[in-house]
């Protein structure tokens, strides 16, 4: 299990490594046939890091610890995350206005900001959605 969480790292250094364009998806894709085959690769490799890297950190690290607890409720409610997070950083880019310039936040620091303010917000209404009357919303009956 050890050597598999190696290999999309490695990929990934190899692709950059060799010039190879790295598959991108924005309002469209933006990718050619004979690039296929490597997106197809990214999307397994990344998918198995994520989850042996979930596996290793479930089997050694204590539940005592706060980040696994925080990342546990975020796993749990992650369907929370996935439908508001987007239109949370259009919200809180707008507030942002003046660091805001031609769709770019051009401070690391108040990306972060937003960042943390967006997995805040998100924790705040998964909370809340999971209240007695409202967890049908969410599909938890």
């Amino acid at each position: 299990m050890g050597k598999a969480l190696l290999i999309y790292p490695l990929l990934i250094g190899c692709i950059i490594g060799f010039g190879i364009h790295i598959p991108y998806l924005t309002n469209g894709v933006h990718i050619t046939f004979q690039e296929i085959p490597l997106f197809l690769l990214l999307a397994l490799t990344g998918s198995l890091f994520i989850v042996f890297t979930s596996k290793f950190i479930y089997e050694h690290l204590s539940m005592k610890n706060p980040i696994i607890k925080i990342l546990l409720f975020l796993g749990k409610n992650s369907i929370v995350v996935y439908l508001f997070h987007f239109p949370l950083y259009r919200i809180l880019i707008y507030y942002i206005n003046p660091l805001f310039i031609q769709g770019k936040i051009h401070s690391l620091f108040y990306f972060i900001i937003v960042i943390i303010l967006n997995i805040s917000i998100c924790s705040i209404i998964a909370k809340l959605l999971n209240t007695k009357r409202l967890k049908w919303i969410i599909g938890k009956f």
